[in-house]
């Protein structure tokens, strides 16, 4: 039962991008051709200035298909976002470098994560870590949150779960953080456990407030989220592993990565791994959804991001110790990244709680 009023805006009519999407929708299932279905479009929605190309349209716009899997670029500010998913949006198989858990707050959905359907149901959540495949259908009127979780929201408050044997939930965290997690899901189809659903709500009614204790809250309701799971995952939970295919040499580059980003270049790595530029370029892209650029990019400014909130150093030194040579770009590459200049971060986020890693 949804209690809270933030939570209840979630039960709406549809958005205007919703009622565009069903509409679509509706077309692609009686058969309609990609110009038939253009030509409604404009019809139904006459307004001139809708630049139809920024929908997701494959069957208008057949060259969307040869995308494929997309890495999927989010920026906001705080680690921790909650949105709805957009009801009748067509499937798009991406990925992503944050964790996504996603809840159904009414109806159901289907996930395609790493090639396994994982069918959602009501109050149901499923846990997705970094750089995995997926894509969701949600073709009726189910309500989708999905909760968006950087890797910098987990730090040594959640070592009590990350450092538990055994514990699955612990362990999707801790190795999905380098991209290395053996699960491609976990998925937990009974949440009756008291209290969890109404933590989760919680959470969801903290998006939006606005305020300096917005972000505090957050993160201790999420801990206790997953603190909740993990009592329970080890007999309530459905299991997807990582793909065999998966080669694990991408694992040994992004450890080889974080230990000599600041220097590493595709030919050096190519060269310590003993593959051709244009192979390894093929590879990061492949399992990781990025490219090998934006891989040690995002490698650079985690490692930026754990400075400037655990440590009194100048913005210019934090840019040299990452391998940026000139402070501007290093601002430039952080507000990319974050959606927050490094003094702005540092000031939201400082925490000197434990020492940085080496270098």
């Amino acid at each position: 039962m949804v209690r809270y009023d933030k939570t209840k805006d979630f039960l709406r009519d549809y958005t205007g991008e919703e009622t565009v999407y069903k509409f679509y929708y509706e077309l692609v299932q009686k058969g309609a051709s990609g110009q038939e279905i253009l030509a409604a479009l404009k019809k139904q929605y006459p307004d001139p200035t809708i630049n139809w190309r920024h929908y997701w349209m494959p069957e208008v716009f057949p060259e969307l298909n040869d995308i494929g899997v997309s890495e999927m670029i989010m920026t906001f500010e705080d680690d921790i976002k909650i949105a709805t998913h957009t009801r009748f949006h067509p499937l798009f198989e991406h990925t992503h470098q944050f964790f996504e858990m996603i809840y159904v707050i009414k109806g159901c959905c289907t996930n395609n994560i790493g090639g396994t359907s994982v069918n959602m149901v009501e109050n149901s959540i499923c846990v997705i870590p970094p750089v995995v495949s997926h894509s969701i259908g949600n073709f009726d009127d189910s309500v989708i949150v999905n909760i968006l979780v950087k890797k910098a929201a987990f730090d040594h408050l959640f070592d009590a779960v990350t450092e538990e044997p055994g514990n699955r939930l612990g362990e999707l965290i801790k190795y999905g953080i380098d991209g290395s997690s053996p699960y491609a899901c976990l998925y937990f189809p009974d949440t009756s456990i008291p209290g969890l659903t109404d933590l989760v709500e919680q959470l969801i009614n903290e998006r939006d407030r606005n305020d300096k204790l917005e972000y505090p809250i957050k993160k201790a309701l999420l801990f206790a989220i997953i603190a909740k799971l993990s009592r329970i995952a080890p007999d309530n939970v459905v299991t997807v592993k990582v793909n065999d295919n998966t080669p694990r040499t991408i694992y040994a580059i992004k450890k080889y990565l974080e230990q000599n980003y600041r220097t590493a270049t595709l030919a050096s790595v190519a060269k310590e791994f003993h593959y051709s530029v244009p192979y390894l370029s093929k590879i990061v892209h492949m399992y990781t959804g990025i490219t090998f650029g934006a891989l040690v990019r995002d490698i650079k400014m985690s490692a930026a991001a754990e400075k400037l909130t655990q440590t009194n150093l100048p913005l210019n030194m934090i840019a040299e110790q990452v391998g940026i040579s000139t402070p501007s770009y290093f601002s430039k590459s952080f507000y990319a990244w974050s959606g927050m200049t490094p003094r702005e971060y540092r000031k939201k986020h400082y925490s000197p709680l434990k020492e940085p890693r080496n270098g």
